[in-house]
């Protein structure tokens, strides 16, 4: 759970200020402002974040499901075994059904990621300005 929110976070904040440069020229000359501009580039970026984030969400699903399947089943939790088992997860998942599978349910989860992404960019600087906290974010 941490690698893949980990992966989503650091693609996210990684990539914001490079998706804001490519959206604000075009929305500015549309006669967008800012927050507009925030909103789109946190879209983006949330969506690209997904890409890293997806394989350890599946796998997560898959480890969830077996231990829901079968409640005499030990949790590992944040362990060395716990770690072992993802990866075990993953090779079983990437052999049965190949890389892809790691990507299932992609297109809902980079438009609900997108989203939040979105709703962070365009509240961050507002909540910053309301609370007196000089914000030189995107």
């Amino acid at each position: 759970m941490q690698w893949r929110q980990s992966w989503w976070t650091g693609t996210y904040f990684a990539t914001l200020s490079s998706w804001k440069n490519l959206v604000e020229p075009p929305i500015k000359q549309a006669g967008g402002g800012d927050a507009f501009a925030n909103l789109i580039s946190g879209f983006l970026a949330g969506c690209f974040a997904s890409i890293p984030n997806a394989p350890g969400d599946v796998v997560r699903s898959v480890v969830q499901k077996k231990l829901f399947q079968d409640a005499s089943r030990p949790a590992k939790g944040i362990s060395v075994g716990g770690i072992v088992e993802h990866i075990t997860v993953a090779q079983e998942i990437v052999a049965a059904r190949g890389i892809g599978a790691l990507y299932a349910g992609f297109g809902f989860k980079a438009m609900h990621l997108g989203g939040s992404g979105a709703l962070m960019a365009m509240f961050v600087p507002i909540f910053a300005d309301l609370m007196g906290i000089k914000y030189t974010g995107v």
